[in-house]
């Protein structure tokens, strides 16, 4: 079915331009991430111009500068979730990707693992840097 062209507007109707949306924040959780001894953790990733498709990720504008953020808990269980709000206002303002790294607690596994943790993440977001759209020299 085909719709007849739009006639034009009738007297006294007025036409009201929106503006552009404006950035648009796409927030990935929980992306896993194998650490250097095998065992599984994840990371969010907060990140301005990409468009999150059914076929995957459409990137928008140039790649991004990532800043890692890792919360401090004293080498307990992290709560992640907490700084989303703040820090995809960060990402919003500055155009920068935010990656939080969840580490294992030393409950789980003792120290340097924690460490060894955030390496493998920032390995793990080199090879993945195009996907998600983000400057190969930030990462």
């Amino acid at each position: 079915m085909t719709f007849p062209a739009a006639p034009d507007a009738p007297e006294g109707m007025q036409i009201l331009e929106s503006e552009a949306d404006g950035s648009v924040v796409a927030f990935l959780p929980n992306l896993p991430f194998p650490t250097e001894d095998g065992a599984d953790s994840y990371l969010h990733l907060l990140t301005p111009g990409l468009e999150l498709t059914p076929r995957g990720p459409v990137t928008q504008g140039p790649p991004r500068p990532l800043v890692v953020y890792v919360p401090g808990s004293a080498w307990l269980p992290q709560n992640l979730d907490r700084s989303v709000p703040r820090l995809a206002a960060f990402a919003e303002a500055t155009g920068y990707a935010v990656a939080m790294v969840a580490y294992r607690p030393s409950t789980v596994a003792k120290a340097p693992a924690q460490l060894h943790d955030l390496k493998a993440a920032l390995n793990h977001l080199q090879g993945e840097q195009a996907r998600w759209n983000l400057a190969a020299d930030t990462v």
